[in-house]
Order: structure tokens, then C-alpha cells, then sequence
């Protein structure tokens, strides 16, 4: 897994995405219901990506009010080294 870097194009083809996703969305609530309807249709799990930097990856997606992905890193975290 690689991180390539972003660019003006890449950027607005993510703020597209990101207002298909939201377009009909009227509110936080339907906004979250949004992005996690189509985490559920277009993300085959475990899937590859990164969070700040660092490669991670999705095991599962879960969430009612919030989203909420659950990821594997290069080591297990604990309480203290996420401060």
C-alpha cells in the first residue's frame, strides 16, 4: 500500500464526491446516514487506506448516531499513546 500525493484535481474530484453523497442530506443526522449508506454500498471490507499518515485497515464499519470504523494499525494502541 502506497499514499500518493494530492493535487487541485484530486481535491475537487473528492468535494464532488462528497457533495453526491450529501446533496439530499438536510442536517448532521442524514448527512452521517449518508456517508455510511455509502460506506455500506461501495466498500468492500477490510479495505486499505491511511488516517494522518499511516497506513490503516478497515475491518468493520459500525455506527448508529455516528460513524464509526474499526481499523487495524501497525500496533495496538492503548489509552496513553493516543494523547
Amino acid at each position: 500500500m502506497s499514499r500518493t500525493g494530492c493535487d487541485d484535481e484530486k481535491l475537487a474530484d473528492l468535494d464532488e464526491l462528497i457533495r453526491q453523497i450529501t446533496d439530499d442530506a438536510h442536517g448532521d443526522d442524514e448527512q452521517l446516514r449518508a456517508f455510511r449508506q455509502a460506506f455500506e454500498d461501495g466498500v468492500t471490507l477490510p479495505a486499505d487506506g491511511f488516517v494522518i499518515g499511516e497506513p490503516i485497515s478497515m475491518t468493520d464499519n459500525q455506527g448508529a448516531r455516528f460513524l464509526v470504523a474499526h481499523v487495524r494499525a501497525g500496533k495496538t494502541w492503548t489509552d496513553r499513546d493516543r494523547r
